[in-house]
């Protein structure tokens, strides 16, 4: 079966959502191709560490402390590896996702250190782009810069709204450990009589 070819303009494959996604996906877009090819795998990649940001913050119970780890620069979790990783470890993006976004990240490192005006087809970048997952070339085919913006435009539109379920899931998790020692009498002899565990508890207190 032949592949379609990818145009190497950046755009969205999926209809927007309502008219608010439709004016924000054609800002994007001519923010994007108002850029050289450097600048706009920068903004690209800064957007999609953005969606990161978003995702895990949406995440963590411990709110306060997640917004400094997250956006403080001498954070343990201050690039966009070390959030994807973070995101992957907990289930909140596929593994196709994760693997895409480890090569965007080089490819963006590989941009950040090129002054030379030179595009995707030089240095490693070529096999960088060999390297994003296949799955999402099965039915598509086309240039470098035109695989590059097709695979950062479909994490783009799964993130985007990713958040909705990392916020369904915290409220399945306690804010904050209490051992069985804490609680009142009552609650520890509903646990000492196997009527409730403790995790079942500390959800019940956070509601």
């Amino acid at each position: 079966m032949s592949k379609s070819t990818l145009a190497e303009s950046f755009g969205f494959s999926a209809m927007p959502r309502n008219n608010e996604e439709r004016e924000w996906q054609i800002r994007f877009i001519t923010e994007v191709e108002s850029e050289t090819t450097r600048g706009a795998v920068l903004n690209i990649t800064s957007f999609i560490d953005e969606l990161l940001i978003k995702l895990l913050s949406s995440y963590f119970p411990n709110t306060q402390h997640a917004d400094s780890l997250l956006k403080n620069l001498d954070s343990c979790i201050s690039s966009i590896m070390s959030r994807a990783h973070i995101a992957y470890a907990l289930a909140l993006v596929r593994r196709k996702e994760f693997e895409a976004i480890k090569i965007i990240a080089r490819i963006r490192n590989e941009f950040a250190h090129k002054w030379d005006g030179s595009g995707f087809d030089a240095g490693e970048l070529p096999k960088l782009i060999e390297k994003l997952p296949k799955d999402y070339f099965e039915y598509v085919d086309g240039s470098n810069k035109s695989k590059f913006n097709f695979v950062c435009s479909q994490i783009i539109q799964e993130l985007l709204e990713r958040h909705h379920y990392a916020s369904e899931l915290r409220l399945r998790l306690p804010e904050e450990y209490m051992d069985i020692f804490e609680l009142p009498l009552e609650e520890r002899q509903k646990i000492l009589n196997n009527q409730k565990s403790l995790i079942s508890l500390l959800l019940t207190r956070n509601k």
